[in-house]
């Protein structure tokens, strides 16, 4: 088979043993706990009000994730009735479908597709759905990663042998930004200015 043709997600270590599988379990935990710190430490109201871009930045990622996961289809149109049948990479005339080109139309173009061209159509409408399920998906479980970090108390799990100066340095810098982000959604006991002023005459007496 062409290599355009096989799936873009083969594994660099293949899972042989429970201990194997141990051990992917364990890593992916991880690494999802590390985003989650990372976006909370970056927009500290993500659950309650995330901004637009934080927002399409993160579906931007788990959309090149999702497109490695499944990689690219192709088809052709049958000779007489239109139809999209799946063929080879190589075969002259084939279409290229993916999360990419399924998801450039926009919902109005998409929905045109269904009386203008039912065979794309046909192929193109799964591969939104399987994109919006997934993303939906990845949303919640960093909503979930969030959610127990915060309820544990605790934004750097990792941290705790972190120089106490720099730790407090970081929680001021993490709730400066969330009092400007409650200002903005209209909480009249947010004030960043009052926020800077105390923090830096606390910072002048711990020294």
């Amino acid at each position: 088979m062409n290599a355009k043709g096989k799936a873009a997600n083969v594994p660099q270590t293949e899972i042989k043993t429970m201990k194997d599988a141990g051990y992917r379990v364990a890593s992916t935990r991880d690494s999802k706990n590390e985003a989650a710190r990372f976006v909370l430490g970056q927009c500290p109201d993500f659950l309650d009000n995330p901004t637009e871009s934080v927002v399409q930045d993160l579906e931007a990622g788990y959309m090149l994730r999702h497109h490695e996961n499944k990689g690219d289809k192709f088809y052709i149109r049958g000779n007489d009735t239109g139809i999209m049948v799946p063929c080879d990479p190589g075969t002259t005339g084939a279409t290229v479908v993916n999360v990419n080109v399924a998801m450039a139309y926009t919902g109005q173009q998409f929905g045109r597709l269904k009386t203008d061209d039912p065979a794309l159509h046909g192929v193109i409408g799964p591969v939104r759905e399987a994109w919006s399920k997934y993303k939906s998906e990845c949303m919640a479980d960093l909503k979930a990663a969030i959610r127990k970090i915060i309820n544990n108390g605790n934004t750097r799990e990792r941290g705790a042998n972190k120089d106490f100066a720099k730790a407090l340095s970081d929680m001021f810098d993490t709730y400066d930004t969330r009092a400007k982000n409650a200002q903005t959604r209209g909480d009249a006991t947010a004030d960043p200015v009052k926020f800077r002023l105390a923090r830096d005459a606390f910072m002048k007496v711990y020294g």
